[in-house]
């Protein structure tokens, strides 16, 4: 297994296989000198291997699991194409707290269980309006791009937040998971 710590190995790895940076999980930023696009925002590594990617979730043990269905419906289109690929996605989640590790435990055996998406990319309606709105939360042009941009986008998601299905669960998809609690996590200001 091969660990890929830092976004530049990541994105490498995902554009070897073939997997358009559209379906990787990214952040804009705005500053003073221009906008910057970075993928996979909270460093956390993953490994692959020829058949298995996997990727480490730490729960910082805040009072809701809003993170964590973010962070999966964020990757959800990422690992459905893995899928399609041919490799199996797993999700290691780590967690200091028994009671937040037990949370996390049951946000993934929910995914392990759940059948994949339903888009071109696998994603759910509600997964596809929360990528829509984060998009234009970011001004993420290239990403509203592919729905004709910002206005056919807001009616893109107009349309699917009618549709029943889009009050339902997140429809994450993995095939494995499995979770580890940590003694402590390391202050930033101890990482190099």
């Amino acid at each position: 297994m091969n660990w890929l710590p830092a976004e530049p190995e990541k994105v490498e790895f995902f554009e070897e296989i073939g997997l358009p940076l559209r379906l990787i999980p990214r952040r804009i930023y705005c500053g003073m000198v221009g906008n910057q696009k970075r993928y996979f925002a909270l460093k956390l590594p993953l490994a692959v291997d020829p058949k298995i990617v996997t990727f480490a979730y730490v729960d910082l043990g805040h009072q809701t699991d809003t993170e964590l269905y973010s962070w999966g419906a964020a990757h959800g289109p990422l690992w459905d194409a893995l899928r399609k690929k041919g490799r199996q996605v797993r999700v290691i989640g780590i967690a200091v707290e028994n009671a937040i590790l037990d949370r996390t435990d049951r946000v993934l055996e929910t995914w392990a269980a759940a059948d994949p998406g339903t888009s071109d990319e696998g994603l759910t309606p509600k997964q596809e309006i929360n990528a829509i709105r984060d998009a234009m939360k970011q001004d993420d042009e290239e990403f509203l791009a592919r729905y004709g941009g910002f206005a056919k986008a807001g009616r893109r998601c107009v349309e699917l937040m009618r549709l029943p299905e889009a009050n339902l669960t997140e429809g994450v998809k993995i095939d494995d998971y499995s979770t580890y609690r940590a003694v402590r996590f390391a202050d930033r200001d101890e990482i190099g």
